[in-house]
């Protein structure tokens, strides 16, 4: 059975050189799903519904600015209604263009009205008034070559931005028709018949160094942020009723302070985000990842900070790494995933290729199964022959299979990172997702399993 098994993997192997396995087109980075929205990593931490008119921040406990980016054509001559607890509301276009205007803080958000006209008569209005100083900038901000325009709320914990239903009927308008497939699908770009052994495309490198920083920093701090109401330090101090005294006529209650655990985090001193945004913020930082501007010259450094993100709290965190397997998983188990589709497992290294056209490829066995999925061209992959490693990649759609049948799927454009030496060592003892109670001792050692 092993000289079958070898004699397929020789065969993939022949396969991908001579290109008899022609890699699939991948589809663009992420899809248009809103008439109003611009395609922004900002706006993942939005809830909008597509044809929705309403857009909601998910915000935190904590004080931070919230980033909408909408596009010119959609809101341009509409009212825009945002109702928040900012302190201030900004409107930005590129790096320098900034109109800011201060909030009068309400106890349920205040409701601040915007709207901005382009054409021959360019105006903006805040709350239906007009301040003469920003007519200049807003006149610059009209006639930038940007397609989007950015709304910055400072010191946000929670937002929701309501649109006319004419900005959906704009952006639809403004939103180019789905080339054909003899016209070549978006976010491809064409090669050469023949080049690369094969009729493959490849994603459109539009995101830069610093939206790949921020998709990695959402990730990380949904994995883990400081608890605001004990500044992470577990604990609290409340007042407590400890008695009452009698002045004349009147009963006065008696308080003492007392220092208690944290009701919110349970004394730990840090909150996490449910598994659903979790998800959701790994699938963003993946795309982001795999359609990053490489030859950009801040990408290595980006790159390098993605590769510390994922070893820290993908790696290094117990419940994340079985949640994004468990969620890999249940895609890859699927007969046909969408292309593109996002996909972080734990596996095993079954066999590291050499480079073929430039490409790395590594064959793999994602944890807990028997499925085989080859990973190709990693945008970040530390050299292995064996052991375990966190993988990612966006689908594929070509599929093959070994000499016995056995299926092998196909994810590119992610990563391949191992565990350091002793994280390595507890994730082999923690094969199982649910493994027992406690490793056993390395080195005079042991290893308790994570809260």
């Amino acid at each position: 059975m092993d000289r079958i098994c070898r004699w397929g993997f020789a065969r993939l192997l022949s396969g991908l050189v001579a290109g008899a396995i022609i890699l699939p087109a991948v589809m663009a980075r992420v899809a248009e799903a809103h008439e109003v929205l611009a395609l922004h990593a900002s706006n993942l931490r939005w809830h909008a519904p597509a044809k929705s008119l309403t857009a909601t921040f998910l915000g935190k406990d904590e004080k931070e600015t919230a980033v909408l980016v909408l596009k010119k054509a959609a809101v341009f001559g509409t009212e825009v209604s945002i109702q928040s607890d900012a302190s201030a509301i900004t409107i930005v276009s590129g790096d320098s263009l900034r109109i800011a205007f201060p909030v009068d803080p309400a106890p349920d958000g205040a409701v601040s009205k915007v709207k901005m006209t382009g054409g021959d008569q360019p105006a903006l209005l805040f709350n239906e008034k007009e301040r003469a100083r920003d007519r200049g900038k807003w006149i610059e901000l009209v006639e930038s070559k940007e397609k989007n325009v950015t709304i910055e709320l400072a010191n946000a914990s929670f937002a929701t931005v309501t649109f006319e239903a004419k900005a959906l009927d704009q952006g639809l308008d403004a939103t180019p028709p789905t080339p054909t497939a003899a016209q070549g699908a978006p976010g491809a770009v064409a090669r050469t018949p023949g080049a690369s052994g094969g009729a493959d495309t490849e994603l459109l490198h539009t995101v830069t160094p610093a939206q790949l920083r921020a998709a990695s920093d959402a990730f990380a701090n949904g994995v883990s942020r400081t608890c605001p109401h004990c500044s992470g330090s577990g604990k609290v101090t409340v007042s407590v009723q400890t008695g009452t005294r009698q002045e004349g006529r009147l009963t006065r209650p008696l308080y003492t302070d007392e220092t208690r655990q944290c009701d919110r985090c349970r004394g730990t001193g840090h909150l996490r985000a449910s598994d659903e945004v979790l998800n959701r913020l790994a699938g963003t930082f993946l795309k982001s990842l795999s359609s990053l501007k490489q030859d950009d010259p801040k990408s290595q450094d980006a790159i390098s900070d993605a590769y510390k993100m994922i070893t820290a709290s993908m790696v290094g965190d117990f419940k994340t790494w079985t949640l994004l397997t468990e969620n890999g998983r249940s895609i890859l188990s699927q007969r046909t995933p969408v292309p593109g589709t996002p996909v972080i497992a734990k596996a095993l290294i079954k066999q590291s290729y050499p480079k073929q056209n430039g490409k790395r490829l590594y064959l793999v066995e994602i944890g807990g199964t028997d499925k085989l999925v080859l990973v190709s061209d990693p945008v970040s992959a530390d050299e292995l022959q064996s052991g375990p490693a966190l993988i990612g990649g966006l689908v594929e759609s070509a599929e093959r299979q070994t000499a016995d049948r056995r299926a092998i799927a196909i994810v590119s454009q992610g990563f391949l990172v191992a565990p350091p030496i002793e994280k390595g060592w507890y994730w082999w003892w923690w094969w199982r997702t649910d493994g027992p109670a406690d490793p056993p001792a390395r080195n005079g050692g042991g290893f308790a399993r994570p809260n």
